[in-house]
């Protein structure tokens, strides 16, 4: 019996698994991004990915412990999506010592982070999604990236993927629609950033995003068109937009209700934005002014309608709200202040950093 209570002691102190490094894992949030990332010094420095704080202004820190900060984006590099992020009010706590050698393939990694991180886990899910582990092994490795077989989702971004001794190995930067292709920013380019490589975070920088749109104009007699607009923020200040839009039954809503009918078939413009709130409620107001070629088509007795067409100035303000806003734009025509109002659906949104 003896060697029975050998081995029951011998089994009870072996341990079970790698000790995971959460208290060194970082929930971050910068406007409608939800992120993690992780500290990288003993000075507060985190590093997370580009695409988490490419919108611009000062993202919230806030440690497994319940401290918050708003640190400052000190470099970025987007060609390898990686960034850090300085919080100094976090200073002297746990951090991850990088892997700067390329990880074996079928090597055990695990990535930590927020999955979902924007929806704050209640009910049954309670307790749960934030500095979360999940597991995988190394795919394959390039220059810039790792490939793993580890879940990740939404709010994973920005995290830390590990070895079993608690190394970090890159930074969770996006996934494929198959399963069990991830990949992460290698924690060379985190190194290179700690150097002084990339460059800082200067104010031509930002995110490219498009949207759909439905106009009314003139209380709904007008015109109605429907349309598709590309945006460029920088820093999430300065917006620079173009759209085009076409109308809907034109000819048919001026021999029915005998009106004429208008619509912005082509817009510039130009504004400046203020954002509140994080998360999934972001919401932000833009007020802008700019350019529209606006044609219009007039009733005519003979049904032989004329297509005029005018470059009119115009003002507006767009409340946002999540992924819908509300736009009301008063247009210069011929003389004449009229009325647009706007449904926007941000769809498909940000779709490149810059």
């Amino acid at each position: 019996m003896w060697f029975l209570a050998l081995a029951v002691a011998a089994y009870a102190q072996e341990p079970l698994g790698p000790t995971l490094p959460l208290d060194a894992v970082v929930l971050l949030e910068q406007g409608s991004a939800t992120c993690a990332g992780a500290f990288v010094d003993e000075k507060g420095t985190v590093a997370t990915a580009y695409h988490c704080v490419a919108h611009g202004g000062r993202p919230r820190v806030t440690t497994r412990d319940g401290r918050e900060a708003i640190g400052v984006v000190s470099r970025v590099d987007p060609r390898m999506d990686l960034a850090l992020v300085s919080a100094p009010e976090l200073a002297g706590g746990p951090f991850l010592p990088l892997r700067l050698d390329p990880p074996a393939l079928g090597e055990v990694v695990r990535p930590i982070g927020h999955p979902y991180g924007s929806q704050l886990p209640a009910g049954f899910v309670e307790g749960t999604l934030r500095w979360s582990v999940s597991e995988g092994v190394v795919s394959a490795v390039g220059p810039r990236a790792v490939q793993t077989t580890a879940p990740v989702n939404p709010g994973n971004s920005g995290g830390p993927l590990v070895d079993t001794e608690g190394r970090l190995v890159g930074v969770v930067s996006r996934r494929y629609s198959g399963d069990g292709i991830a990949f992460a920013g290698l924690a060379t380019g985190v190194q290179n950033l700690i150097d002084g490589g990339g460059h800082p975070f200067g104010p031509l920088g930002g995110t490219l995003s498009a949207d759909v749109f439905l106009t009314i104009w003139e209380g709904g007699l007008g015109g109605v068109a429907v349309g598709g607009r590309i945006e460029a923020s920088f820093r999430d200040r300065f917006i620079l937009r173009g759209g085009a839009a076409f109308p809907i039954s034109a000819r048919w809503t001026v021999t029915r209700f005998d009106t004429e009918v208008r619509w912005a078939q082509i817009e510039g413009t130009a504004g400046l934005r203020q954002r509140a709130f994080r998360g999934q409620w972001t919401s932000w107001l833009d007020a802008y002014g700019g350019v529209a070629l606006v044609h219009s088509i007039v009733p005519d007795p003979t049904y032989i309608f004329a297509d005029d067409a005018v470059a009119a100035p115009m003002a507006g303000l767009a409340l946002t709200v999540g992924g819908a806003g509300l736009d009301g734009t008063l247009v210069w025509v011929e003389g004449e202040l009229q009325w647009r109002l706007s449904v926007t659906l941000r769809w498909p949104g940000t779709f490149w950093m810059f």
